[in-house]
């Protein structure tokens, strides 16, 4: 188990603490740490036992909606496919990342998956890469690259990407922040002298869809604090250019022993855009109705929409 990042050794010892009483609770607290449990020790279990971690993570998830199950079967039988692969080759002709920080893309990648058609339609072809945290770092279709390029020192690849965030924000304070990141850990210790990305704990792609856990981190180090959130993230080829996202957040604090902290802001997704080739938004009404487009898209700071 990776230990959290943090300068104080009080934070480490925690850490050692609160892993010791997930592994030991296994069986208290039921399927969710007993997939953690289990897929921790991915590398010590035999591949039989892959098929079960691979059968849980799967059961955890809630089946995908009947629009999407419908419209990849019509796809399909006009000839739409999905693939996807664990295995890396650059792809910046297209994304163009930062120069400063491109070369951390190849530790930071964990899978790629794209939709073709036999026509070659490209407002039907997407690809999507999907970093070790099972956030969204990386999409691309007929506008280009549609997530900001990464030019930040101190943040790159663990902000400006498609990610949960979850906040205690009673507890969250500039001296000792509580801001958990499904990407990973932001740079602004000497702890760190590169990025450090969420763990994967597991992942299983199967015919449309992959599903990832990751262990979230404490994005904003030097803290006290450790994480307890197990992040699970599933992404599925709804056919005709379109991608469902299915999230669960799962803390995974004991309630019964006084120690859990409650996760009271949740930001599902997260979401930082290249506004070069994306510089609009279409608002939706309450009822599912299109309200009105905003162009330009306004930064984070000063936007009413959030």
């Amino acid at each position: 188990i990776i230990p959290q990042p943090t300068t104080t050794n009080q934070a480490t010892t925690c850490n050692v603490k609160i892993m010791k009483k997930i592994i030991s609770s296994t069986i208290k607290k039921g399927c969710m740490i007993q997939l953690f449990t289990l897929l921790s020790f991915r590398s010590a279990i035999a591949n039989e036992e892959y098929k079960l971690q691979d059968a849980i993570l799967q059961d955890i998830m809630p089946p995908s909606s009947t629009r999407c199950i419908d419209s990849f079967e019509t796809d399909s039988t006009n000839g739409g496919s999905t693939a996807f692969s664990f295995d890396f080759q650059s792809a910046n002709q297209d994304s163009q990342w930062d120069i400063t920080n491109a070369d951390h893309e190849q530790q930071l990648f964990l899978l790629e998956m794209n939709h073709t058609t036999p026509d070659n339609n490209e407002n039907r072809t997407w690809s999507l890469r999907i970093g070790k945290g099972g956030n969204i770092y990386s999409f691309v279709g007929p506008f280009g690259e549609a997530i900001p390029p990464q030019t930040s020192d101190s943040k790159p690849w663990v902000d400006e990407v498609w990610q949960n965030i979850v906040v205690n924000t009673d507890l969250n304070d500039a001296s000792s922040p509580y801001y958990i990141h499904q990407a990973g850990v932001y740079e602004t210790d000497d702890v760190l002298a590169e990025p450090f990305f969420s763990p994967t704990v597991s992942v299983h792609c199967e015919t449309n869809s992959c599903t990832v856990a990751s262990w979230g981190q404490q994005a904003r180090i030097p803290t006290t604090f450790s994480s307890s959130v197990l992040f699970v993230s599933r992404y599925t080829d709804c056919g005709n250019g379109v991608v469902e996202h299915t999230s669960i957040v799962h803390n995974m604090d004991d309630p019964d022993d006084g120690s859990s902290v409650p996760l009271n802001y949740l930001n599902m997704p997260w979401a930082g855009i290249r506004t070069s080739n994306l510089n609009d938004i279409l608002l939706s009404g309450a009822d599912g109705s299109s309200s009105a487009v905003s162009k330009p898209i306004q930064p984070y700071s000063s936007s009413t929409f959030y």
